[in-house]
């Protein structure tokens, strides 16, 4: 009886032995791993130089060798190259984070057709990203449509069966053009904000350079040729486009341009008599106040990735 207890005990010393897990740090950009006889679980932050963010995460489970569970992701950097085609734009309105519409405008005397593919990438720290799709097996219906009188072929989405519900942040959508591609920049922005951004992007993506949009007060707003539009959404949710909420208000200019970086972060304050820097990267702006001690107060507006120039504010 004695030596038959010697042996049960024996048996669960060994198997708590079994499952007593020994941490260890991998040389592969961070995982860590806990390994035991019987199973080993790891904690995935690996390099990878096909993810956006140079690395892949998740878990992953062994049990006596076998792989029981894996959660191991990255976001794919996009491989897709864009292209501008001539007499084609797209513009992108309605934006939620369920759809938006999407309209294309090609002005060529032998207009190209187009179907209903697209493809929605997120930027990631500077990079284009795929967004992973809730099916794996989709398609899209080979039906074509060419542009109506106008121009124009206009295209509804609600995209929540192929990607879901968007979170936060900028995106593009890619359109297919006779085996190219073009895209159209948009961001999901917080619905229950009081007061909103939103900025329309054309295709340029190189040297940008400002333009003159408006000139009030003996002040000029200039805006990055890499914008079509910004939009300010009213308490009443009122959509306005900049220049319009500046110029039909009561109010100074300097008021108008706090409506919008009240919605953003400050950045920093220069040392040339006071410009300032704001950027808010959901709503994918940057604003900077001139501010300088020659007297220039003029205000530049680009994307999220806009930086300050030494040509600014002269």
């Amino acid at each position: 009886m004695k030596k038959k207890n010697i042996v049960i005990i024996t048996i669960i010393v060994l198997f708590i032995i079994m499952l007593i897990p020994i941490k260890m740090q991998l040389k592969d950009g961070g995982s860590i791993e806990y390994k035991a006889i019987l199973y080993k679980v790891t904690k995935v932050h690996r390099i990878n130089p096909e993810s956006s963010s140079g690395y892949e995460d998740g878990w992953e489970i062994n049990i006596l060798g076998l792989r029981v569970y894996n959660s191991i992701h990255f976001d794919s950097v996009s491989t897709l190259k864009i292209a501008k085609i001539e007499n084609v734009s797209i513009d992108i309105y309605d934006i939620s984070p369920t759809g938006a519409t999407i309209i294309i405008r090609d002005i060529n005397k032998k207009p190209y057709s187009y179907g209903q593919w697209y493809k929605i990438e997120k930027k990631m720290d500077g990079k284009w990203a795929e967004v992973k799709t809730l099916i794996d097996n989709y398609g899209f219906n080979e039906m074509a449509y060419i542009p109506n009188d106008n121009g124009e072929v206009k295209f509804v989405m609600d995209w929540t069966k192929l990607y879901g519900e968007l979170p936060l942040g900028s995106y593009r959508i890619l359109k297919q053009v006779d085996n190219k591609y073009i895209s159209v920049e948009f961001a999901v922005i917080d619905e229950n904000s009081s007061k909103k951004i939103e900025v329309v992007k054309t295709t340029n993506n190189k040297d940008i350079e400002f333009n003159e949009y408006l000139a009030k007060d003996n002040r000029k707003i200039y805006l990055a040729d890499n914008l079509k539009e910004v939009y300010y959404y009213t308490n009443s949710n009122y959509k306005l486009t900049l220049k319009e909420h500046i110029t039909t208000s009561d109010q100074v200019m300097d008021d108008s341009i706090k409506n919008l970086t009240d919605n953003m972060t400050f950045i920093s304050s220069l040392d040339d008599g006071g410009t300032s820097i704001y950027k808010s990267e959901g709503h994918d702006i940057t604003i900077t106040k001139c501010n300088t001690l020659s007297g220039n107060r003029d205000i530049f507006i680009g994307d999220y990735a806009m930086n300050y120039e030494q040509t600014m504010c002269k």
